[in-house]
């Protein structure tokens, strides 16, 4: 998008002086690229057809308690998300209107919104909703600062771990958000550190997600045998044929859960991080003074020379003093020392 804000800021005679003077101006780029991204998401949504996939599992609680619990987090993350200045630098709106460094500058390490909406709610959930309001008349500040942080951790595994689970889990939700998610660990590297920093609170929400969806498939498979007996029971419904529903059983969901998320976990590890090696250290490493004056061959069986130590070259740079000498007449004269060298040790 900077390239094309460049080009129709080089063109004003094709595109009109309102189109060049909007890119020319500072972040236009970006912030025409995030209204594009927003239009376009919006859109898909609006005409977007979800795949006809058998229900695979719904969770334990009413939908009524899921939205509630969704539309909760989305707000709050939301309102975490403008409380940060650095949000505006993201969006480019700081940039373009010419606000403060602070609202003007992206958050660090090229993050991208997804991450940074993570971070955002763990950040509101410290500081807005605990140090600010919740924990506000606390004494002890180490009581607070430690109650804060865990009501961010808390703030963070329910927006990331359970209000984003759908309430009825299709078979093409499984695929489509495998793959985003798959996506969004190997090609953001801002979120595989963040997810480092934050590995306890990442492990929480793994377990939690695992739990819920362990209860989800029980409870799909449990209505599904009761359905069943209840057919058999009515002699009606054994005339018509018995169409199969294509669901899966609780271990066999679980397991293929448990293979995305191993998939997940692998994805999330750091990219070309390699083992460095760790250097000798000096302590231990064998000196040349501390050899022995004579060794043994072992294959002969002669004693071989002593071996000499070397000399420690000391670290002396070459230096050159100058001084001057003074004549009677006030005249002065030049002179220089000879040079002292590391190479005359």
């Amino acid at each position: 998008m900077v390239g094309v804000c460049r080009r129709v800021a080089d063109a004003e005679a094709r595109f009109g002086p309102f189109a060049a003077a909007f890119a020319r101006r500072p972040g236009s780029g970006r912030l025409l690229y995030n209204f594009v991204s927003a239009v376009t998401l919006h859109f898909l949504l609006a005409r977007f057809t979800p795949l006809t996939t058998p229900t695979v599992a719904a969770l334990p609680f009413p939908k009524t308690a899921h939205a509630c619990l969704s539309v909760a987090c989305l707000l709050g993350a939301v309102l975490s998300m403008l409380a940060e200045p650095a949000t505006f630098g993201l969006l480019g709106l700081g940039q373009f209107m010419g606000w403060s460094r602070a609202y003007a500058t992206p958050p660090p390490g090229r993050m991208d919104a997804i991450t940074w909406m993570g971070v955002s709610a763990w950040r509101g959930g410290k500081e807005l909703l605990g140090e600010r309001f919740l924990f506000a008349t606390y004494g002890d500040a180490a009581a607070k600062k430690r109650h804060a942080e865990i009501l961010g951790a808390t703030c963070f595994v329910l927006f990331t771990g359970v209000s984003i689970l759908p309430a009825e889990l299709t078979f093409g939700d499984c695929l489509t958000r495998g793959i985003a998610a798959f996506y969004l660990r190997r090609r953001s590297k801002s979120f595989r550190e963040w997810v480092a920093s934050v590995e306890g609170a990442h492990v929480a929400t793994w377990g939690i997600r695992a739990l819920l969806l362990f209860a989800a498939f029980r409870a799909t498979a449990l209505k599904e045998d009761s359905g069943q007996n209840s057919s058999e029971d009515d002699p009606s419904s054994s005339r018509a044929p018995r169409e199969s529903t294509g669901a899966l059983s609780p271990m066999a969901a679980t397991a293929c859960a448990a293979a995305t998320a191993l998939i997940l976990r692998f994805a999330e590890r750091p990219r070309g991080a390699k083992r460095l090696k760790t250097p000798p250290d000096p302590a231990t490493r064998p000196d040349a003074t501390t050899q022995p004056d004579a060794t043994t061959d072992a294959a002969s069986g002669s004693a071989r020379p002593p071996r000499v130590p070397r000399c420690a070259v000391p670290a002396v740079s070459v230096v050159e003093v100058s001084f001057r000498n003074v004549d009677a007449k006030g005249a002065s004269e030049a002179r220089r020392s000879a040079r002292i060298s590391s190479r005359a040790a």
